[in-house]
């Protein structure tokens, strides 16, 4: 009898530690790194897959998007307009009396999108599923075919944000998704493209959180079969489009400890606020530094023939540029935080002005 209780208590202790371990692989399953929760749920709102995307492991588009020989200009990932940077690019083109066609370069399904009033002009934004981790943007749509517009409320929005559509729109590839002239007055439109799968990496990710087209966005021509063809057609935004990046740009421009990336006045996560923001690097030329959100100037630039050129990566301590629109001394304070100093002088002082600058953060 005594055997028996033995075997029995035996038995109890190894069933219980079998259900232990059982709750403590449940536990570590549950452990899933914030980033890979965050590609699993972040898929609502304008980047909601539907239950029946594809399933794909690598883009490749096998259409123009667009009507090629007309566009005179792209602006690379990852440029700043009214000061903020774009998760996308901007499209230039010739003619523009002449509405240039727009084509689905893979098959999509359009999800979500918004109709509004901009500048006095109606025009709508186009969200695409691609499959079910890539998604693609046309933005400063002004006649898109019948089958999107009636999806659309009648009436144009005065906001911007995007909205989830009740019912969505299948195009298939190489088919006209739309006609347009682009933005009021300048004519541009954009094209984006973003891979939940990617993250892009920022010094400070808290304040990216709830941004992903930021977060995810890609350069969409390295997805098409002939991408030097798209590549010769970057350009610098700007009137003239006139400089000639060499790479499609990037939005991963923070570098720890340097002065490089994005810097805000603004403690808040609210990253669209032009006034709070400012962007150093050399972008996608080694050539080049820009400094964008500097008061009232879009760009600040410093060429490498300049005697104060230097790299933003390689400033780990202080530095002062100079050109013909003043001077702009920088001293890193901690790798998050920055001090800024700006005038309307020729000359860079010897050592960082005690006063009079503007202190940023990460």
């Amino acid at each position: 009898m005594t055997r028996w209780i033995k075997r029995i208590f035996w038995i109890t202790i190894i069933i219980i530690l079998l259900i232990a371990g059982a709750v403590a692989v449940t536990f570590i399953k549950d452990t899933t790194p914030l980033t890979q929760i965050n590609s699993q749920t972040e898929k609502l709102g304008e980047f909601r897959a539907t239950d029946n995307c594809r399933k794909i492991d690598q883009l490749q588009f096998t259409y123009d998007f667009t009507e090629l020989d007309r566009i005179n200009g792209i602006a690379p990932l990852g440029s700043v307009n009214s000061g903020e940077l774009r998760s996308h690019t901007f499209i230039a083109f010739e003619n523009p009396s002449k509405k240039i066609a727009i084509y689905a370069p893979t098959v999509l399904t359009l999800i979500s999108g918004n109709f509004r009033n901009a500048s006095g002009q109606d025009e709508y934004a186009l969200i695409f599923q691609a499959s079910c981790d890539y998604f693609l943007k046309f933005d400063h749509i002004t006649d898109p075919i019948e089958a999107i517009r009636k999806v659309f409320p009648a009436t144009p929005s005065a906001e911007s944000k995007s909205i989830e559509l009740k019912t969505n729109v299948d195009i298939a590839a190489g088919e006209v998704v739309a006609y347009t002239s682009g933005n009021y007055p300048n004519n541009i439109w954009d094209f984006g493209l973003y891979d939940l799968r990617q993250e892009n990496t920022f010094a400070n990710p808290a304040r990216f959180m709830s941004h992903l087209r930021l977060r995810h966005a890609i350069c969409p021509y390295d997805f098409f079969p002939k991408k030097e063809r798209y590549y010769a057609k970057l350009r610098f935004e700007g009137e003239t489009y006139g400089d000639k990046p060499q790479n499609c740009g990037s939005l991963n421009q923070d570098i720890i400890g340097t002065i490089s990336g994005s810097w805000f006045s603004s403690p808040v996560e609210a990253f669209y606020n032009s006034e709070a923001y400012l962007g150093i690097s050399t972008f996608t030329s080694p050539d080049e530094v820009r400094i964008v959100g500097l008061q009232d100037r879009d760009f600040y630039r410093i060429g490498k023939t300049n005697p104060t050129f230097k790299d933003p990566t390689e400033v780990t301590n202080e530095h002062c540029y100079a050109n013909q629109d003043g001077i702009v001394y920088f001293k890193l304070l901690t790798r998050d935080s920055l001090a800024v100093y700006f005038a309307n002088t020729s000359a860079c002082p010897d050592t960082f002005p005690s006063s009079g600058f503007v202190t940023y953060m990460r």
